[in-house]
């Protein structure tokens, strides 16, 4: 058999396989947008990886013209050599980002012309990291047809649209045989979880946090308009690092404070340089983790809440009397130079106008967002002085009050960058959330017979109330076989 007919038998076995391996991500098979979500790509430039694409290029280019001249200079040909670009650079896994990148994309991201493929003008500068499962219903086939589109033909002159065309047929060979097992380690990813979390999972409708409303995008432009005080922030499963599996609230966004502000002059946690940041960018709060001790300070093996009082001990004693033993929450990984205070005022529906009924601890109202006549108002900054004396008359429950270390803020434009990335998930919810770090569920008494009961995690809650493909996304992710730790858990362009 001719080697070309050998190629062409080869390339028909593995467009085959191709298909078979996107079945599973492709509907109407059962869980298909919850599998395209565990694929995912990392976070490289899109600008970075087209300049290291024109260098390889270059470099090949002068490769093929330097083997054809007799007189090459050795040495010219080692200091090329010294600048060559790493292995994950190589023409296949260039072609694997791009395809990817593509999949990602809203559009179209790549044409092809006589010179090779570059980006179309009109075609966003990133692309999503992460997909959610409602993003994958919009174009729920587009994976399936990518391969179709790329991988049917092995005459790459047989599809000049396409973005392979304009590599060799042995580049485009490695490249599906390269997709071949990145979708294939999904699936024995996605397998794995799914028997981890068989076990004790309540259904999305017990576990899904009350009251809370989903924000859904179609377009980068809706996102801006939703980012607003009191929309909270639900990381993303596949999110790594600081953030991930967290809960965080916008208080402040674009310098936008001035909302149902409560004027204090004797409001003595206001910084001017926290106002700098925030009012050139976005200021929230982490609200589900609480800060540990010092584990070098710690006895035993179990980690113990940090308190107030063995954060700050030098506060005033009558402060530390009625505050001290509240436990301290990490709000984020910006240092800030106070603590950060939210306290509750009332019920939205108490028209009293009794300022001394929360001790006047004033601060920066939330918005109520969801409706509720029984909604508390909560407010974050304020006065912990006053805060510390409602607390001991008893006009203030010291459940009501929470204290932060640390804040979550960014650069304009940043988190709106990050929410079209995939990084997060966007709803309202009942403010006394902020407070609390929990959320109400669905009443138990009308839990059916057998069925486990909610899990006490408010990400796992805030996640399911999106839906039930939501839901099982954050529970197959959740908390044994995670994103970071799993071999089959890196973005798929993470070689």
């Amino acid at each position: 058999m001719a080697t070309s007919s050998k190629h062409a038998v080869i390339h028909r076995r593995l467009y085959r396989a191709l298909l078979r391996a996107v079945k599973p991500f492709t509907p109407p098979s059962p869980n298909a947008a919850v599998l395209s979500c565990l694929l995912h790509r990392s976070f490289i430039p899109v600008d970075l990886d087209e300049e290291l694409a024109l260098k390889y290029r270059r470099r090949d280019s002068q490769q093929q013209l330097r083997s054809s001249n007799y007189d090459l200079d050795l040495m010219e040909e080692e200091e090329d050599d010294e600048d060559a670009l790493p292995q994950r650079f190589d023409a296949h896994f260039l072609l694997f980002r791009r395809l990817l990148w593509t999949v990602f994309s809203d559009s179209d991201t790549y044409k092809f012309h006589h010179d090779g493929v570059t980006r179309n003008d009109d075609s966003p500068p990133f692309a999503p990291c992460y997909f959610h499962p409602h993003h994958v219903h919009r174009q729920p086939t587009k994976l399936r047809d990518m391969i179709r589109r790329e991988f049917r033909t092995p005459d790459m002159e047989a599809s000049s649209s396409s973005c392979s065309a304009a590599f060799a047929m042995d580049v485009r060979r490695e490249t599906a045989f390269l997709a071949l097992r990145k979708l294939n380690e999904k699936l024995a990813w996605a397998k794995e979880l799914q028997e981890e979390q068989q076990r004790d999972e309540p259904s999305h409708n017990k576990q899904a946090a009350k009251h809370v409303e989903p924000l859904i995008w179609n377009d980068a432009t809706d996102i801006a308009s939703l980012l607003k005080p009191g929309v909270f922030l639900v990381a993303h499963p596949h999110m790594t690092g600081f953030f991930r599996k967290t809960v965080s609230c916008i208080l402040q966004h674009h310098g936008n404070d001035n909302h149902n502000k409560n004027t204090n002059e004797e409001d003595d946690n206001t910084d001017k340089d926290k106002q700098q940041v925030t009012l050139e960018g976005t200021y929230g709060l982490i609200v589900n983790r609480v800060t540990l001790k010092d584990p070098s300070n710690s006895s035993g093996s179990n980690l113990q809440p940090l308190n107030l009082a063995e954060a700050l001990p030098h506060l005033p004693k009558d402060i530390l009397a009625s505050l001290g033993t509240i436990p301290m929450k990490d709000g984020g990984p910006v240092h800030m130079p106070t603590i950060q205070m939210a306290h509750t005022i009332g019920s939205s529906n108490d028209d009293s106008n009794d300022t001394e009924k929360d001790g006047d601890v004033g601060g920066i109202q939330l918005p109520n967002v969801t409706g509720l006549e029984d909604e508390k108002v909560v407010a974050y900054k304020g006065n912990i002085t006053n805060a510390a004396e409602a607390v001991a008359s008893g006009t203030l429950d010291r459940d009501d009050v929470t204290f932060f270390v640390g804040a979550s803020c960014w650069y304009q434009g940043q988190l709106e960058r990050e929410v079209a990335e995939g990084c997060w998930f966007l709803c309202r919810g009942p403010p006394e959330i902020v407070v609390s770090g929990a959320c109400e569920h669905h009443d138990l008494a009308e839990e059916e017979e057998g069925e486990s009961r909610p899990r006490a995690d408010l990400w796992l809650s805030m996640m399911s109330a999106f839906g039930r493909e939501e839901a099982r996304l954050a529970h197959w992710t959740n908390p044994s076989l995670t994103t970071e730790d799993h071999k089959y858990g890196a973005p798929c362009d993470e070689f």
